[in-house]
């Protein structure tokens, strides 16, 4: 376990979260959230996503759709510090 690179961690995390609301627009994008899902305060929802209802993004989880779109069924978990983010196609989940 590298101590410091989750003592950074927690310190960007922090920040960011001070900073301003983690579900952001980019390229014209905002993410689209479905009823019922739970976005913990501190994970990041960027760009074109798509989250199904009911499905949970827990703290620390990224999730960029800022080169190429991501979706995300109904009734998904993405569990603490997951970072999804795809570069070439699209990424269904």
């Amino acid at each position: 376990m590298c101590i410091t690179f989750l003592v950074g961690w927690d310190f960007f995390v922090i920040f960011a979260a001070k900073k301003r609301n983690m579900i952001q627009q980019l390229h014209g994008y905002w993410p689209r959230i479905g009823e019922g899902t739970f976005v913990a305060k501190t994970a990041a929802v960027i760009g074109d996503v798509v989250i199904g209802r009911e499905s949970s993004v827990w703290y620390s989880a990224v999730i960029r759709g800022d080169v190429n779109r991501i979706r995300i069924g109904d009734r998904v978990s993405i569990q603490d510090c997951t970072c999804l983010h795809c570069a070439e196609g699209d990424a269904y989940i």
